[in-house]
């Protein structure tokens, strides 16, 4: 369980809940539910400075602060501050990572981030189209789906997306 009072401290910053009324004792799927940044912070704050550089793999293994390869001129990779070591790692920082801020995201990292997330748990490699035609209908050239890498398993990637479901049944997703 998480509890949140309508904010955290972290160092000599406090980060505010979006709600006007604290949430109080949550489950994290409720945490979800309600968008609640100072319960986010919590999980995150119950990792260790090490993990902490093992959620900052995750983000990359997402696509996050990468280019994509979408065949799209002037594709940006968005931005994602590099660690390489637990030292450089700022509470502040990893706080506001917790919580989805403090690195740009692309929309196309993140479609396909999300679609990762959820179909099982591989990324896949993005793209516009399915197939390119003819001009008398037939099809030219077909784009085939590309497993890019398993960033997560199937059983984590079933239970995020139970998740985001009750997120939009439930809460602030509808």
């Amino acid at each position: 369980r998480f509890y949140d009072r309508g904010f955290v401290s972290v160092g000599k910053v406090k980060i505010r809940c979006w709600a006007r009324t604290p949430h109080g004792s949550e489950t994290f799927v409720e945490v979800a539910e309600n968008s609640c940044n100072p319960a986010f912070v919590e999980v995150g704050q119950r990792i260790d400075k090490k993990d902490a550089l093992t959620f900052y793999r995750y983000l990359k293994n997402f696509g996050i602060g990468s280019l994509t390869g979408i065949p799209l001129p002037g594709e940006s990779s968005g931005s994602l501050a590099a660690y390489s070591s637990a030292e450089e790692v700022n509470a502040v920082d990893m706080a506001n990572k917790y919580i989805g801020q403090g690195y740009g995201v692309t929309p196309v990292q993140l479609i396909t981030a999300v679609s990762a997330a959820v179909n099982g748990g591989t990324l896949m490699e993005p793209h516009l189209v399915k197939a390119v035609l003819r001009e008398d209908g037939s099809v030219k050239e077909e784009i085939k789906p590309k497993k890019v890498r398993k960033v997560v398993s199937r059983e984590t990637s079933r239970r995020v997306r139970h998740i985001l479901e009750s997120v939009v049944a439930n809460g602030t997703g509808n």
